[in-house]
């Protein structure tokens, strides 16, 4: 489906044309280079944001455009036909040598050694948030992959949409909940609505209750687990951000400092010539182990933590249970509380 920003409308009604397919799983469509919006879908489901099209002969990869060729078929010249000419025939002796045979060599093969790692460089990037690049060991378990943003004004909508290699990364809902409240963006609480596919996570609020993002705030932060080695991709897409304010009358005043994934400038917007945004990006790794009440430090505490889970006297959530998991048996008892006892008094030094 595609239509101009400029008009805001397209020639055709939704979901859109059908495309071609080329190869693989590449497929085109062709349009006038007026319409600079597009939307994919499969048939009207499983559909993408809004994208803008940054020109003629780009590619979509599910996260970001790039310049793209498409291969051409290769041409065959004409056969060109020389007329037989004959040579008159010259018969020579003939000599005959005895045939000599060379010693077969037999060269061994080599085969290069392949690397194995146990690491995995996880790269988080965005169109509004800067990029973030760290590498964690497949042990570590989890990793939090959080974009962060500082409004001096207070936000009333959005919408996004994080892609993520399942390959590599994988999300449970469990480990983004606290208390039965989604901790994505905890300054939503209840007000964020987010769900998830098989590699992407969307999410949206729009309230009448005005959200604030002070001092470096979770604006979507999201746990993994750690499935594989090499390298995995996090994209933030943000689509929409929307900040507003109450006049002296309790007038709800909005405007929209990002829309259609791309920053607005909303300064000539009367109560808004001021509005801005920082933003960062952080991967950090989720589970310190030993450290079950997730304080920052492993003490005697998270041992008794464990010791009053193994009887039933409190409850830990799954990252609580892996922090706690410190002889790696995928069991939490006594045993596990008694080596965090160990550590703290210094009788070993690490898990």
């Amino acid at each position: 489906y595609y239509w101009s920003y400029a008009t805001n409308s397209g020639p055709n009604s939704w979901p859109g044309v059908a495309m071609t397919k080329v190869s693989g799983d590449i497929w085109k469509a062709t349009f006038d280079s007026k319409y600079d919006g597009c939307i994919f879908s499969n048939n009207g489901s499983n559909k993408t944001g809004d994208l803008r099209i940054p020109g003629s002969n780009y590619i979509y990869n599910g996260s970001n455009w790039s310049a793209y060729t498409e291969p051409t078929e290769p041409t065959t010249a004409p056969a060109t036909t020389v007329p037989a000419t004959t040579a008159p025939v010259t018969t020579a002796p003939v000599t005959t040598v005895p045939a000599t045979t060379a010693p077969a060599t037999t060269v061994p093969a080599t085969t290069a050694p392949v690397p194995v790692t146990d690491k995995l460089k996880v790269t988080a990037s965005s169109n509004i948030f800067p990029t973030a690049t760290k590498t964690f060991n497949k042990d570590e378990g989890t990793v939090t992959v959080s974009y962060k943003l500082t409004a001096n004004m207070k936000a009333i909508d959005t919408q996004w949409t994080l892609t993520y290699d399942n390959t590599k990364l994988e999300y449970n809902v469990s480990d983004n909940m606290s208390n039965g409240t989604q901790t994505i963006t905890p300054s939503a609480g209840d007000n964020l609505v987010f769900n998830n596919s098989s590699n992407y996570i969307k999410g949206n609020f729009s309230k009448i209750n005005l959200i604030s993002f002070d001092d470096n705030s979770d604006f979507v932060s999201v746990t993994f687990n750690i499935i594989g080695t090499g390298e995995a991709d996090v994209y933030l897409d943000l689509e929409v951000l929307s900040l507003a304010y109450k006049d002296s009358s309790d007038n709800l005043h909005i405007a929209s400092i990002v829309d259609y994934s791309l920053m607005q400038d909303i300064s000539g917007i009367k109560g808004f010539e001021n509005a801005s945004i920082n933003t960062s990006t952080t991967l950090e790794s989720s589970v310190i182990m030993g450290d079950v009440n997730n304080d920052g430090y492993v003490k005697v505490d998270d041992a008794t933590l464990v010791l009053k889970y193994g009887v039933s006297m409190e409850s830990l959530n799954a990252l609580q249970i892996k922090a706690a998991d410190v002889n790696h048996d995928d069991k939490v008892n006594v045993k596990d509380a008694t080596l965090i006892q160990k550590y703290c008094a210094s009788m070993i030094t690490k898990f």
